[in-house]
């Protein structure tokens, strides 16, 4: 299949699809969400409070700074809105933990169903439902949505690399996924691992290669 023609849009999900989905979606909830909580009467571990810490910091001197610049800022921006809303006695409590984990958790929720959405179109329902299933109940997955780590966010990135990478072949097609590079590597700089996928896509892709790479790279700085 050419790289430049991703699949027509399936037809509409059947009820039993559906029904399938949502108890797929229902178990990746469960799982993600169930003693999020875990560990916060204690101390909690250093690579949490990297996050938390310094969005509480970021709040107190109320500018963009996220102070720890081992990681991009995008992973910190999105937490401060959530913590911020605790208000300020609470900030340094397990509630901005259990807050923040709750975002990430839901971003595993949603990569589940991103799963299903680009397995569903590459190869069809079966697959985007296994695909699903198989991410829903991933033990280091789970593991890791229990945590405040950018990692589960970057993963939804990749699904969509999957879909967007395909339709290569116009300008357009260059700008979103030149965005998309640019937006995961903000959540953690480990998102410039999709450079090479995109370079390959691209090159195999028709349209204007050399123009089309100047424009995603201008985008994705």
């Amino acid at each position: 299949m050419s790289l430049a023609a991703p699949p027509e849009r399936p037809a509409r999900l059947r009820a039993g699809g559906a029904l399938a989905l949502l108890g797929i979606l229902g178990v990746a909830t469960a799982l993600r969400f169930t003693a999020l909580d875990w560990g916060l009467r204690h101390p909690v571990h250093l690579d949490e409070r990297v996050y938390v810490e310094n969005v509480v910091r970021m709040l107190e001197a109320g500018d963009l700074d996220h102070r720890f610049y081992t990681y991009p800022g995008l992973f910190y921006y999105l937490l401060a809105p959530f913590v911020a809303l605790l208000g300020a006695p609470r900030w340094l409590t397990g509630d901005a933990y259990l807050v923040a984990r709750g975002l990430v958790a839901t971003a595993g929720v949603l990569d589940v169903l991103l799963a299903f959405w680009v397995g569903r179109r590459l190869l069809g329902t079966a697959a985007g439902l296994t695909a699903a299933l198989l991410l829903a109940v991933s033990p280091l997955d789970v593991r890791t949505a229990h945590q405040v780590r950018p990692d589960v966010l970057l993963l939804g990135f990749g699904f969509v690399a999957l879909w967007l990478f395909r339709g290569l072949g116009t300008l357009r097609g260059d700008l979103r996924a030149g965005l998309l590079v640019g937006l995961a590597t903000a959540v953690k700089f480990t998102g410039l691992l999709l450079v090479p996928f995109y370079l390959a896509a691209r090159l195999l892709a028709p349209g204007p290669r050399l123009k089309g790479l100047v424009a995603a790279g201008l985008v994705t700085s």
